[in-house]
Order: C-alpha cells, then sequence, then structure tokens
C-alpha cells in the first residue's frame, strides 16, 4: 500500500498542472456551416517568438485537420484570423523550483471566424495556462491546449452536418 501511494504521489508530482478554456466575446448568432477552413495569422497584440507562432499554426492544423475532422484545409470556407494577445512564458526552472505558486506560463489568443464573404461570425479568447510539475511543465502545452480550445469551438459552430 505505501509503494502505491509513493508511486502515485511521485507520478503526480511529474506532472505538469495545464488547463485551457474559451471565453466567447461576440457569440455565434449564425447558420453559416463549412467544411473548409483556412487559417490567417493577424500579427496579434504581443510580441511572442517566431517559433511559438509557428506552433499555434502547427497545433491548430492538428486539431481542424487530423483525426478525422470535418473540415478540410482550404479556401472559400470559414477564415479563422487569430493572434496572440497574451504572452507570459514564464520559467520552466521556477515551476520545477516552486511548483504552482511561481513561474506560470499563460498564453491568451483570440480568434475571429469569418464566413467566405468575409463577414465576422464569432470572436473568442482561447487561454492556455501551466504550473507546477516536477519537471517545470512546457509552455508549449499552453499554446496546444488554446489551440485545441479554438478548434473544438470551429467544430461545433461551423462545421457542416454539426
Amino acid at each position: 500500500m505505501k509503494n502505491m501511494l509513493f508511486a502515485a504521489t511521485a507520478a503526480l508530482s511529474l506532472v505538469a498542472c495545464s488547463s485551457s478554456n474559451n471565453v466567447v466575446m461576440v457569440p455565434n448568432t449564425s447558420e453559416y456551416s463549412a467544411s473548409a477552413v483556412a487559417l490567417e495569422y493577424d500579427g496579434g497584440t504581443v510580441e511572442v517568438e517566431e517559433g511559438k507562432v509557428a506552433l499555434l499554426e502547427k497545433y491548430l492544423r492538428n486539431h481542424l485537420f487530423d483525426d478525422g475532422s470535418a473540415f478540410a484545409e482550404g479556401m472559400n470556407g470559414l477564415t479563422i484570423k487569430f493572434g496572440f494577445i497574451g504572452y507570459e512564458e514564464g520559467s520552466q526552472a521556477a515551476r520545477y523550483l516552486a511548483g504552482p505558486i511561481a513561474g506560470g506560463a499563460k498564453m491568451v489568443i483570440v480568434a475571429e471566424f469569418f464566413d467566405a464573404e468575409g463577414n465576422s461570425l464569432s470572436k473568442i479568447q482561447s487561454e492556455g495556462t501551466v504550473s507546477g510539475g516536477f519537471f517545470g511543465g512546457d509552455s508549449d502545452s499552453a499554446i496546444n491546449g488554446a489551440a485545441k480550445k479554438i478548434a473544438s469551438y470551429a467544430k461545433d459552430n461551423f462545421a457542416d452536418g454539426e
């Protein structure tokens, strides 16, 4: 029993605590649906490393177009314009040493959804955070969490047949 308790405690200390959520700024009230999606980075409002922008786009593509998704990549459908509006990479070392009380990573991404004619349909903010964990947690998982939330919102609101 002590070995199981020790193993469970060790496993929990190795895992980074992460979370993500969406805030709907302008809800979708349309009946619009699409089978194709185009992604467009609009620059956002904060400076981020070029590699993080590429990573965000990679994660969005994975969550939108892989896994037997309802969407194909292409024009003449839904366009998602996105950008970072908050970016705090934090310190992985601080997360490693102090757990969830220091060094947290937080990414806030705005995503606006447009129909094929360029009309705005909806706008959301997606946030990903990482704190704690024995290895400090990787801030890239915060970006992945936010990308997953954006893709889920698109699927729930705009996918053909949904």
